[in-house]
């Protein structure tokens, strides 16, 4: 009968153990595996797949230099439009980038990929992504100002959103859908799946349309990532 290895973490420690099938997904026999909690990480033959994030544990005390730092951080961000109010000036793009690093050198959360955090949606407060903003675009498809990434990490899934104003008037949806692959307890694989647009039509993406991305810094309210073409993104629970 095939078995498969279950992890869970709650609260500063770790748990492992070994589980059987009995004909259960692997993330329903993890589920009822005693020593799970809320949340694990299967490990079977194929490799590590992300199944759900870890629940469990208290939150810790804030540090009054962690929330200094980040509220000036994002105190810098509000005049940034995303970060197209600075992509022609590499000042400001410099000063916004010691800001970033400032705070994510403060990251207590040391294995990001396994945080109860990470699964929740984001909304984009600052990129110098150029792809991502939409700068090179026509007009007419440049999306606003809202632009959101929900995680969940029970389907191992991401789905970046962002609304478009077309000719100016007709807001227009769009949905971008990826998996996710552990790579290590900081960075995920990611392989994008389908775009949506307006809700209905969907285009699958070509298989080439992969990266990864490395979460430098996670608390419950302020996500920092690095994508694997150099770029950063600040993003705030929504």
């Amino acid at each position: 009968m095939e078995s498969i290895r279950c992890v869970a973490f709650a609260g500063s420690s770790w748990t492992t153990g070994t589980v059987r099938l009995h004909g259960a997904s692997s993330r329903a026999a993890c589920s009822n595996w005693s020593g799970v909690g809320k949340g694990a990480v299967v490990r079977a033959a194929g490799g590590t797949r992300l199944v759900a994030v870890f629940a469990g544990g208290q939150s810790a005390k804030k540090d009054p230099k962690v929330e200094q730092a980040k509220q000036e951080l994002l105190g810098l961000l509000k005049k940034a439009r995303l970060g197209r109010a600075v992509a022609n000036d590499e000042a400001l793009r410099a000063e916004y980038n010691s800001a970033i690093a400032n705070v994510e050198r403060l990251n207590s959360s040391k294995e990001p990929v396994y945080d109860r955090n990470l699964s929740v949606r984001w909304r984009l407060v600052y990129t110098d992504s150029q792809s991502i903003l939409g700068t090179k675009r026509p007009p007419i498809a440049r999306p606003n100002d809202d632009i959101f990434q929900t995680i969940d990490a029970s389907k191992a899934q991401v789905v970046n959103e962002e609304t478009t104003m077309l000719f100016g008037v007709l807001p227009a949806k769009v949905a971008v859908r990826a998996s996710l692959e552990i790579k290590s307890s900081t960075r995920v694989n990611v392989k994008f799946e389908e775009f949506s647009f307006l809700g209905f039509l969907k285009v699958k993406a070509p298989d080439t349309f992969r990266g990864w991305l490395e979460t430098t810094y996670l608390d419950e309210s302020l996500r920092i990532s690095r994508g694997n073409l150099g770029n950063v993104f600040v993003l705030i629970k929504e």
